[in-house]
């Protein structure tokens, strides 16, 4: 299960699945997120596996399961690393 980090803040924006990332500590910057990165990362934050999260985009996009791991993986590497996503 993955959480927002500390002070990271999630706003959703409109409905084009648009989200901004306030983060806080230390430089006070802004993350915007869009698309298929931010329907996932709303999806894990509100306690879905990745796995269910996976399943669930493939539903509603036309792509390929072993791309979209691949993908999934990496973004979340790299959310991990700025400490944006704890699990």
């Amino acid at each position: 299960m993955y959480k927002l980090g500390k002070d990271i803040f999630l706003k959703e924006v409109d409905n084009e699945n648009v989200i901004l990332l306030e983060l806080l500590n230390p430089r006070n910057s802004i993350l915007e997120v869009k698309g298929v990165s931010a329907y996932l990362l709303l999806m894990l934050v509100k306690g879905r596996s990745l796995d269910s999260s996976i399943d669930q985009i493939l539903e509603e996009y036309d792509v390929q399961r072993e791309q979209l791991v691949a993908d999934c993986e990496e973004f979340i590497k790299e959310l991990i690393a700025k400490s944006i996503l704890v699990n």
